[in-house]
């Protein structure tokens, strides 16, 4: 979870290129570039079918992954968390959906 990442979903490059996102990603011209505390990111954006059981959540989104250096996280960004009430428990790294 990350409450200053704007976009939907960041997925890490292994799950990108794993799933063949490359076969519905998004022209050049409208990849993403992020300024981060590192600098600035550019991002590539594909269109990805996900699916979330635990919220009942199924939708075609876009997702991210960083262009030129490899990622190995994942983050939820406020495109999703918007959508949901959810309860952080910061001292204990835990969250969840209301």
């Amino acid at each position: 979870m990350d409450t200053a990442y704007p976009g939907f979903l960041m997925i890490p490059t292994q799950a990108y290129d794993e799933a063949f996102l490359s076969i519905t990603e998004l022209p050049e011209d409208k990849f993403g570039v992020y300024r981060t505390v590192v600098g600035l990111v550019e991002v590539k954006r594909a269109w990805a079918h996900v699916e979330i059981p635990d919220v009942g959540f199924v939708e075609d989104v876009i997702v991210e992954t960083p262009r030129y250096v490899r990622f190995d996280r994942t983050l939820v960004g406020r495109g999703l968390l918007a959508r949901y009430e959810y309860l952080l428990r910061g001292p204990a790294s835990q969250g969840c959906i209301l």
